[in-house]
């Protein structure tokens, strides 16, 4: 299976963060096929000291979807994220990484949405994911990533 993955992150080193990050889901999870450029993204849906960078891979892996989440949260943990129990709303964080797309799965579980529900309202996760998949068609709505970023704002 392919998945597509977004990483954010704005405390502490992030660039440093994405290489360990990307090294480690390569070894844990499996082979990255492609990855985006960085982009610096100003903070979608609460104020914050620093700016995101953002990026996007693309993974190969015959994992199962819940073992592949479970992997992520151990790196974000591994890089200093902290899920705090029933917080509501966005901070900032040193690593955030994303399920954005499962090849054109359609997976909606209490810990598990693919895809992921805000991917086509948020631009800093499809522009990195339009570099490296842009004839990509979301699974739901039936648009391709050009189309989604004409139509996302922000």
């Amino acid at each position: 299976m392919k998945y597509y993955l977004s990483l954010g992150g704005n405390v502490g080193d992030t660039r440093e963060i994405f290489r360990g990050a990307l090294h480690d889901i390569g070894i844990e999870i499996g082979e990255i096929l492609s990855i985006s450029d960085v982009i610096v993204t100003p903070p979608w849906g609460f104020e914050a000291e620093n700016d995101f960078m953002n990026m996007a891979a693309v993974v190969e892996s015959d994992k199962s979807p819940e073992k592949v989440l479970e992997d992520i949260w151990e790196i974000e943990k591994r890089y200093g994220r902290v899920r705090p129990i029933g917080a509501k709303g966005y901070s900032s964080r040193t690593l955030d990484i994303d399920i954005i797309f499962i090849d054109d799965m359609v997976i909606d579980t209490p810990s598990l949405k693919v895809p992921h529900p805000l991917s086509h309202r948020r631009r800093f996760v499809l522009e990195p994911m339009y570099q490296i998949a842009p004839n990509y068609i979301h699974p739901v709505l039936h648009k391709n990533l050009d189309e989604l970023l004409a139509e996302c704002d922000k």
